[in-house]
């Protein structure tokens, strides 16, 4: 497989970086904050309103696993003891059931022919990528990726580290653990020999970083990259078996911290390459849903 069908959207997402970093800021403190301030002296029902509608954007959409995947809860706590304490206890029950409703609804929400997977890492991972829409999922813009996720490994308290931000790879509860085969496959494609990044440095010159494609009976591609270095110990051509350990996840290529990527490609008659949707037990999965180990998800 050409380097180049593996780079192409690593290549998209290096010129919105600094834009993807600003809504991390904004996100997780600036705007939890000053949104609560400002509800908290309020008392205009239509700015309470406004407040509610943001509210439940940054509720999806904002990157809760760089704090807890659990601290956005805190927040809808906090805006409904607000909401109350300023008489608009309705607004407080809306923002409630439509949090709920929307993660309730979106379970329900099914893709024809789509592949089912297990969890590939088998620790409990938080989704920091992934949805169809572009908001919550930065892959959609690329054919090739349009359905991929990416997954951090996350404690019990929702957190992917040991601290908001170490500098130290090991920190990361992501680093070294083991990825598993979801398929009876033969490897199409690797590479293993590129060094780990330093958090907070990307490598824009091999964006995939160490990776290993696995293809099945069905011609599917399973593509995981950003792989710990010489964590990789099969060639193209071997055989792997579902459940056999095929690599660890690492911080190689475009990736500021430890973390998996992987999607599901076919190529069609057209001799372009397609994203293939999947699920995990059966589960449509967006940004901030959890994946158990075992696969239960939530």
């Amino acid at each position: 497989m050409p380097k180049n069908s593996l780079s192409n959207y690593f290549y998209y997402v290096n010129k919105n970086l600094y834009m993807n970093r600003v809504i991390i800021v904004a996100s997780l403190v600036m705007y939890p904050f000053i949104t609560m301030y400002s509800m908290y002296y309020s008392k205009h029902l239509w700015t309470n309103v406004f407040f509610l509608i943001l509210f439940l954007f940054y509720y999806y959409a904002a990157p809760w696993v760089k704090t807890s995947v659990y601290f956005r809860d805190f927040w809808l706590a906090a805006f409904i003891l607000i909401e109350f304490k300023n008489g608009f206890w309705y607004l407080g029950l809306v923002v409630l059931i439509l949090s709920k409703l929307l993660l309730f609804l979106k379970k329900m929400i099914r893709i024809n022919n789509a592949v089912q997977v297990d969890n590939p890492v088998n620790h409990r991972l938080a989704i920091i990528q992934g949805g169809n829409i572009g908001v919550l999922n930065h892959h959609r813009k690329n054919h090739q990726q349009k359905y991929a996720m990416d997954f951090v490994v996350v404690g019990k308290y929702g957190n992917r580290a040991c601290g908001l931000a170490p500098k130290s790879l090991s920190k990361y509860l992501s680093f070294g653990k083991e990825i598993l085969s979801p398929v009876n496959g033969k490897v199409v494609y690797v590479e293993s020999r590129h060094s780990d990044n330093p958090i907070g440095v990307m490598d824009f010159k091999l964006p995939s970083g160490n990776v290993i494609v696995i293809q099945d009976a069905e011609e599917f591609q399973y593509v995981f990259a950003h792989l710990q270095e010489n964590s990789i110990h099969y060639l193209p051509g071997d055989n792997v078996k579902k459940g056999q350990v095929i690599g660890r996840i690492g911080n190689s290529g475009f990736s500021s911290e430890p973390h998996l990527h992987f999607h599901i490609q076919k190529q069609h008659k057209d001799k372009r390459v397609y994203g293939i949707p999947f699920y995990i037990k059966n589960k449509c999965l967006i940004r901030n849903d959890l994946i158990e180990s075992g696969a239960k998800t939530t």
